[in-house]
């Protein structure tokens, strides 16, 4: 497997590989969320916080809730650290920001 989710939800996955990670959203009181029709989730990725450029953005299935990044995702970008958040965005415009300033490290592989 070419990467590691940790319990802070920092990432860590080789560059140019595959990862498939489930997403959990809780609510105020602690309990799953189940996305409704017409909600929808998205991953942002940044080099930095304040950057303007955003360098990736995934929209994240409400069926399933796994962020997929692909080969593509990842293969032109520098080894090193970004950061990304994960917002919900409710059908009706609400949005909450429900895993923000995490950091995602890029690795090389071997061979």
């Amino acid at each position: 497997m070419g990467y590691a989710v940790f319990d802070d939800n920092n990432i860590i996955m080789t560059k140019g590989d595959t990862a498939r990670i489930q997403i959990e959203i809780l609510s105020n009181t602690g309990e799953p969320y189940i996305p409704l029709p017409g909600d929808s989730v998205l991953f942002t990725l940044k080099h930095y916080v304040s950057d303007r450029t955003i360098l990736l953005s995934k929209d994240i299935s409400i069926e399933n809730l796994y962020l997929m990044l692909d080969p593509d995702d990842t293969k032109d970008l520098s080894l090193g650290d970004y950061c990304f958040d994960i917002q919900l965005v409710h059908a009706s415009g609400k949005t909450d920001t429900f895993i923000e300033k995490k950091i995602l490290r890029l690795t090389g592989e071997v061979g």
